[in-house]
């Protein structure tokens, strides 16, 4: 999906501004299925542990603004632990 997704961007010759857009929204949904990927119950786990590392903030928020706001720091949270984004795996000291 992410190829034919990339492919079609290609095709399209985005402006720079609309490119970035298209890949932000990609990156997004390539790691919401990295997401959906993982064991119900650690998708669980992530969630409540990001969610009360909000605090009194959480409770400020409207539902909806707290469910984009933990969708996104668990996506993330995700990428972090990517190794796509290792460093040693293109440099060797």
């Amino acid at each position: 999906e992410a190829l034919e997704a990339l492919e079609t961007m290609r095709l399209k010759a985005l402006p720079d501004g609309e490119l970035f857009t298209e890949l932000l929204a990609l990156g997004r949904r390539y790691y919401d299925r990295t997401l959906e990927m993982l064991p119900c119950g650690e998708r669980v786990e992530r969630e409540e542990r990001i969610s009360a590392s909000l605090g009194a903030a959480a409770r400020q928020m409207e539902p909806s603004a707290l469910d984009a706001t933990v969708s996104e720091l668990m996506r993330r949270e995700v990428r972090s632990e990517d190794p796509l984004f290792d460093p040693s795996r293109y440099w060797n000291n």
